[in-house]
């Protein structure tokens, strides 16, 4: 079986809305133009406080980038 993530992003504020990308690739993409920067870990950083992001990996084992508590 091919291994694979997906991300789900909830934003939180305002107008909730919620996104679901493909790859950590797509997930890049789209949120390092948003933050200006490439790097993964800068992104989160970024994201903090404003959205949750789970990573959901082909083997069904969510991971919690950020949670809002």
């Amino acid at each position: 079986m091919k291994k694979f993530s997906k991300f789900i992003v909830m934003y939180l504020h305002d107008h909730y809305g919620m996104y679901v990308y493909h790859s950590k690739e797509e997930f890049i993409k789209f949120h390092g133009e948003q933050f200006d920067t490439d790097d993964f870990d800068k992104i989160i950083s970024e994201m903090t406080g404003d959205y949750e992001v789970l990573e959901i990996n082909s083997e069904g084992i969510v991971h919690f980038h950020l949670e809002v508590e």
